[in-house]
């Protein structure tokens, strides 16, 4: 008794730390924090004002995590005995200041979420910081277990974990850059593409610039920040580059910076403007001369062909759709079109296009035309630009996953990794080809490259569960699975991949094993079928999705499902036909 059971899912250290007396002085969730002892609430270092009320309900929500906090409760340690005579009209109107204050909507909530006739609950992960030298312990969410506290830090310990395994596998670690999203200081529609591509185009091409001696943050865990002090603790980051935009009376202003993390000081910065109908053009030409900058900054001059500049109106319609390739996809794949069909020599929105068209060919019902569509483009934008790392790895994908030719992908993902090495996807997706191919180690070790490149994605995440559950390391794949789950509520495929996991190990329910078996999908009723003992039906379901090119055949080879049928002959054949080795 006396200690603190505190495991860092992922990092190397797991175990006890004796109990201290230090007390928690800063709650931190996303880019804010809450001063407990000032009774302040943070944005980046900015004071947020709240009342005394407001600060303690939210204090009360974030302190509890995950659990539900009534109504009843909150009037009880936030009022106590005080005399309030419209409680509940009242704490509604300190919910709405609160998510004022946070940025948050009720509807789509990032932070609190109202559960009607219940009451509310904090949903995004909380650290706790301590006044003492104790190490920073998160908000444990749905860890505790019979007397013995498990804490999941979902930002810190995951960004510990990938750093373990990359600088494992670097003997000489890249300095880690976090490109962060730049502020639309005019707050308008037409800029706020400009602002969003301004981030992605200086993570490609700084991505790009220094192989393996500057590595880039993806832009999914970068865009979780605004505030240079907390990503450089989140995401482990040496650098950061922050930056802002200001449109008015016909002249955009773009200021950049470069901070170094240590000392959280200012080692470069420099403003551009135009005035006039250049804004992209100026868009693009700060990306390269920032490239230029940075990478003369941190090591000797880089020598690098400055990025193609491409004519005005496609390069527009090419940053619209980057803006909107995550909020509407289809409609950014109409604005990528229209920029390919403006610039035949532009292959940005024609490597941007394949990756939606294979994404589609992933998770949709129809993969063929989506497999073909991602390739045409994708040859078409390494035609124009054999430099594009992007293309280069959806070629790779479509080569593994739809192609079942290894040799082919294998030179693609290594063609793109050659490119960018700061190319988190194809880190995580040629992990899946060694994987298959029986290079289980070697996957694995892409695979952490990836999530120490972009570790806050939910999508590498889940990936990274796929994979450790084909190599039988049933424990992480919970791990990281949990981890998607924690970063995006709504992963149905992260509960998926954890009941699988649980299937495997001997704990999972019938309801799992009646789902696979009732499936449309002939490739899961065979894994169903195979985990009953029902070969002849699971050879049957096999046969069945051989004859419609199920994508998922390509993983027969790993799949723990058919451990039993691996002797069958012929399972044996399915596999040769696919390509597998036996």
């Amino acid at each position: 008794m006396g200690e603190t059971g505190v495991v860092f899912v992922g990092c190397a250290y797991t175990g006890s730390v004796a109990s201290s007396p230090a007390t928690v002085s800063v709650l931190r969730f996303g880019v804010f924090e809450l001063d407990l002892q000032q009774q302040e609430l943070r944005r980046g270092g900015v004071l947020i004002k709240l009342t005394p009320q407001q600060f303690r309900v939210l204090r009360l929500l974030a302190e509890r995590g995950d659990q539900v906090c009534t109504r009843e409760q909150i009037q009880r340690e936030v009022w106590g005995g005080e005399v309030f005579v419209d409680f509940d009209r009242g704490l509604n109107v300190c919910i709405a200041a609160i998510r004022a204050a946070l940025n948050d909507n009720s509807e789509a909530p990032r932070f609190i979420q109202t559960l009607p006739r219940q009451g509310y609950r904090f949903v995004t992960p909380v650290e706790q910081v301590t006044t003492s030298n104790a190490p920073v312990l998160p908000v444990s969410r749905r860890t505790a277990k019979r007397g013995k506290t498990a804490v999941i830090a979902i930002g810190a310990a995951i960004v510990i974990a990938a750093l373990a395994a990359a600088n494992y596998l670097f003997p000489h670690p890249a300095k880690r850059l976090v490109v962060l999203p730049f502020d639309d200081l005019s707050g308008g529609a037409e800029s706020a593409p400009v602002a969003a591509g301004m981030t992605d185009e200086l993570t490609t091409q700084l991505g790009a610039a220094a192989p393996g001696r500057l590595a880039v943050i993806g832009r999914t865990s970068a865009a979780r920040y605004a505030a240079g002090r907390a990503a450089m603790a989140d995401l482990a980051a040496d650098y950061v580059i922050e930056g802002s935009l200001r449109s008015e009376g016909g002249e955009m202003r773009i200021s950049v910076r470069l901070l170094e993390a240590r000392g959280q000081t200012q080692i470069w910065n420099h403003t551009y403007s135009s005035s006039g109908s250049g804004r992209l053009q100026l868009q693009q030409s700060v990306a390269s001369n920032v490239t230029s900058a940075v990478t003369s900054t941190l090591f000797s001059r880089q020598t690098q062909l400055p990025p193609y500049q491409a004519d005005g109106q496609a390069a527009e319609a090419y940053w619209n759709g980057r803006y909107l390739d995550r909020r509407d996809p289809v409609l950014a794949v109409q604005w990528f079109e229209e920029a390919a069909r403006r610039d035949s020599r532009f292959a940005a929105p024609r490597a941007a296009l394949a990756e939606l068209w294979l994404t589609q060919a992933l998770t949709g019902s129809n993969p063929a035309d989506f497999f073909a569509k991602a390739r045409l483009v994708a040859q078409e934008a390494i035609k124009i630009d054999e430099g594009n790392a992007e293309a280069h790895a959806t070629l790779g994908a479509i080569c593994f996953w739809n192609d079942w030719n290894r040799s082919e992908a294998r030179r693609q993902f290594e063609r793109a990794l050659e490119l960018n090495a700061s190319l988190a996807r194809a880190h995580h997706d040629y992990g899946f080809l060694l994987i298959e191919t029986g290079a289980a180690n070697s996957g694995i070790d892409e695979l952490r490259l990836g999530l120490a490149l972009d570790p806050i994605s939910p999508r590498v995440n889940i990936d990274a569960g796929w994979v450790f559950l084909q190599a039988r390391r049933y424990d992480d794949a919970v791990r990281y699975a949990t981890r998607a789950l924690q970063l995006e509520p709504r992963l149905e495929e992260a509960r998926l991949c954890i009941a699988r996991a649980e299937l495997y190990r001997g704990r999972g329910s019938i309801e799992e094993l009646k789902k696979l078996r009732a499936s449309v999908n002939p490739y899961y009723r065979a894994m169903g079928a195979a985990i009953s003992g029902e070969k002849s039906g699971a050879l049957a379901a096999l046969d069945e999705a051989m004859a419609t090119h199920n994508i998922m055949l390509v993983m027969m080879g790993t799949e723990p499902a058919f451990d039993s049928m691996r002797s069958d002959s012929h399972f044996r054949e399915l596999q040769r036909k696919v390509g597998m080795k036996d």
